[in-house]
């Protein structure tokens, strides 16, 4: 009797452990996602006032672009023609970096925490790497 006794303690024990094991497991990958979705809201929020300040930035860059062309027209001058294309390429390189931004800040709401911690981690890498080639 004392030997089946042990056995079922032994068995009981062992089913004590794994459920641990279980839960220490689900409380870790918790614990990671919480961590990485908190760094990833702050990337989120960054990325937010980059898209405000770019568009903020066209828009007046829209408008001297405008001037300038009013007063290019009026004046016929070689200087507002040099000024108008300067700007006119400055407006096209900001507007990349505007696309760019929207396309990091899709690229951050599309991370799935409810995937395996390699999935996301995979993700994660995409964005850190769409980030270093912008």
């Amino acid at each position: 009797m004392e030997e089946q006794e042990l056995i079922h303690l032994w068995k009981a024990q062992s089913k004590k452990i794994e459920q641990t094991l279980q839960i220490n497991s689900h409380l870790l990958k918790e614990l990671t996602n919480f961590k990485v979705q908190k760094s990833l809201n702050s990337l989120i929020r960054f990325m937010a006032w980059g898209i405000v300040s770019f568009v903020l930035y066209i828009a007046l860059l829209v408008f001297g672009l405008y001037v300038a062309l009013n007063v290019t027209i009026h004046t016929h001058t070689t200087a507002g023609l040099y000024f108008i294309v300067s700007t006119f390429c400055i407006i096209v390189v900001n507007v990349k970096g505007l696309s760019d931004y929207i396309r990091h800040l899709v690229m951050a709401n599309e991370v799935d925490f409810s995937g395996s911690v390699v999935a996301i981690q995979q993700q994660l890498a995409k964005i850190r790497l769409s980030i270093l080639y912008h």
